[in-house]
């Protein structure tokens, strides 16, 4: 497979899948002696591909079924897919596992599995706890918040106005209108639904880019207990992505400073000009942020937390 290129989707793709792919790729130095190229499919095709996901390449094979994955080659190109990002993901991992165990890779290789079956064989491999395709708008896990928004301006309230908020093919829409002084905005919470610590947690998300504009996803703290702090994990500015690990850690006691908190994050950072110490931004070709959806997210474990966008990691 030296020859070969891991071409894997320019936006929207899982980590779930990038981090396989990042493992993959680890494996394949290993064996090879060589780092394989990467690429997208908006790059132009080679003659050796290793496709991962539903890429634009002619000749994926489409999977319906969320719980089937498929390996297949065809001439110079392998695929390599799922009907959802978690059954590519561990198509992923039973390629790597075929190529570090010195399978056999051909052109006769047309492998389908079970993702809920094989995962049986992947010891502490994340398990869904949480998700919201957005069919319907479900109040018994989202609270949308009403009232003047002081943390922005006092002309500015959250609102959960039909116009200002709806569901409709599968995702959630929220808008900002102006009326006479005071404009009003879309505020939506798990609240007491949903708490968690540690996992990976990933949206898909496409933002207008315009001025003025105050979208974000956020972690927010439990504030039942005694620090109160919260992990930003996408806030938009412009055709930036603001990513800050850890911020405004506050102590709900008298006599202790309140205030923003930033990680002290060494190594390559892209840091956006005008940016707060600690800050990282991630800039994006062109009007990309708002032609295409892209999947925002971090993982988060006890010792570290990886940011990523699309897949890629750019942050830890």
């Amino acid at each position: 497979l030296a020859k070969y290129k891991i071409v894997t989707p320019k936006y929207n793709m899982s980590y779930l899948v990038g981090r396989e792919v990042e493992t993959l790729n680890d494996s394949l130095l290993v064996s090879n002696g060589v780092l394989l190229g990467q690429a997208t499919d908006w790059d132009e095709e080679s003659e050796y591909e290793i496709i991962i996901d539903q890429t634009e390449r002619p000749g994926t094979p489409k999977t319906e079924d969320s719980d089937q994955y498929r390996i297949k080659v065809e001439g110079n190109k392998v695929y390599i897919t799922g009907g959802s990002n978690e059954a590519t993901a561990v198509a992923v991992k039973e390629f790597n596992k075929m190529v570090t165990e010195g399978g056999s890779v051909d052109e006769k290789t047309d492998i389908t599995g079970s993702y809920a079956e094989t995962v049986k064989n992947y010891e502490d491999y994340y398990a869904m706890t949480f998700h919201d395709e957005f069919d319907t708008m479900d109040r018994s896990i989202w609270h949308f918040y009403t009232g003047t928004n002081t943390m922005l301006s006092e002309s500015d309230c959250n609102t959960d106005d039909p116009k200002n908020q709806w569901i409709e093919d599968g995702k959630l829409y929220m808008k900002t209108t102006k009326e006479g002084d005071h404009t009003n905005s879309v505020h939506v919470r798990t609240d007491n639904s949903t708490w968690f610590r540690y996992g990976l947690i990933e949206a898909s998300v496409k933002m207008r880019q315009t001025s003025g504009q105050g979208g974000a996803f956020w972690l927010l703290g439990n504030t039942s207990q005694d620090y109160y702090a919260e992990i930003d994990i996408y806030e938009a500015t412009m055709n930036a992505v603001k990513f800050t690990p850890l911020s405004w850690v506050s102590k709900s006691i008298s006599g202790v400073n309140s205030g923003p908190y930033y990680c002290d994050f060494k190594g390559d950072i892209k840091t956006y000009e005008g940016g707060v110490a600690g800050d990282s931004y991630y800039r994006f070709e062109n009007d990309d942020k708002e032609q295409y959806f892209h999947t925002y997210g971090i993982e988060w474990t006890d010792s570290y937390i990886t940011g990523f966008i699309d897949g890629r990691t750019f942050i830890r």
